[in-house]
């Protein structure tokens, strides 16, 4: 469209040079965090990749969870169906010592009321183990098809196995490849120390695999997880025992205050658990007995009891004059 006035010339025009310029920028500029755009189209399907891997990785811990839990049946099944057989073969034998006695007594007795109602005991059980040993067929089918079915499971593991370790490896290797890529489309990344730089893209990627602490740290890692949350519980057990003793020693500390100070007085007191305090004077006893006001035959008798103050307690020994015990101070006396 284009139209004149006065001498001026309006057209509409598509300044194509223009837009490609700022979509060639776009782009560009897009790809700049990653180096370069074939670096960047490598990262991205590195991405996808492991994102496809993470989810084949899952789905073969399933498919290896369901394989366990089936061998786990296959097993519980075996032992059940051992011990059915065993008791199915102990039975039959029975029954069939019990079925020869019979026919001995019949031969020998002849045939009477007693041995045909046991013959139609007999033959009952028969008919039972007959049911039995079908029973014990059907589930030898079942355990069979447990088989069958935990082998087409073990099949999909090892499929799932492979296709894992495959996603992978096309991971790592698009990871070198994003490393050499953004080496040869620029040098934004070089550092100027050749050390550093001879560590980076594929290089880095080589010694990155070949490196033992790699492998270290990610066994490390897988063990941290597996013990960590024993780990927790271990410390949470600890933390709860702190506290409980904290506790208990805070309410027994009154308890062991006095139980202390009872200690200490009775030891004023006691030497080896006999009790030893020091004995009267010749002038105490007099004084006490002058306060007491006694005839002659109570002085004799009390003054005894007082000049044996502080001497041990000793029935064996009461009669040696170092002792003494409650009946004899006034016999003595």
């Amino acid at each position: 469209m284009a139209f004149k006035s006065e001498g001026a010339d309006f057209r509409s025009q598509s300044h194509f040079t223009n837009e490609m310029s700022r979509f060639v920028g776009d782009e560009v500029a897009s790809f700049s965090n990653n180096g370069t755009a074939a670096g960047a189209v490598d990262d991205m399907a590195e991405k996808a990749v492991r994102i496809s891997y993470e989810k084949t990785k899952s789905k073969h811990k399933d498919i290896k969870a369901q394989r366990k839990d089936i061998a786990s049946q296959i097993k519980t099944q075996e032992k059940f169906l051992k011990e059915e057989k065993a008791e199915y073969v102990k039975a039959k034998q029975e029954l069939q010592d019990k079925k020869d006695m019979l026919e001995a007594k019949m031969k020998s007795q002849g045939a009477s009321k007693e041995f045909k109602e046991e013959k139609a005991k007999i033959k009952e059980q028969e008919r039972f183990l007959n049911d039995k040993a079908s029973n014990i067929e059907t589930k030898e089918l079942k355990l069979n098809e447990k088989r069958a079915e935990k082998k087409d499971v073990k099949k999909k593991e090892n499929k799932e196995r492979k296709k894992q370790s495959a996603k992978l490896n096309v991971a790592n290797m698009l990871k070198a490849k994003k490393g050499i890529s953004n080496e040869v489309g620029g040098i934004g990344g070089v550092t100027g120390d050749a050390f550093e730089d001879g560590k980076s893209g594929l290089v880095g990627t080589f010694l990155q695999y070949i490196n033992p602490f790699y492998y270290l740290k990610k066994l490390l890692a897988y063990l941290g997880s597996l013990l960590a949350p024993y780990v927790l519980i271990f410390a949470t057990i600890a933390i709860v025992l702190v506290m409980i003793i904290a506790l208990l020693f805070d309410a027994l500390s009154p308890a062991i205050a006095v139980h202390d100070a009872i200690e200490k007085f009775v030891s004023n007191f006691t030497d080896d658990n006999t009790f030893v305090n020091t004995s009267l004077s010749e002038d105490k006893i007099n004084e006490i007995i002058e306060k007491a006001n006694c005839d002659e035959t109570q002085e004799k008798v009390l003054r005894f009891a007082l000049s044996k103050v502080g001497y041990p307690y000793s029935q064996d020994y009461r009669t040696s004059g170092n002792y003494y015990d409650c009946s004899s101070l006034a016999y003595y006396a």
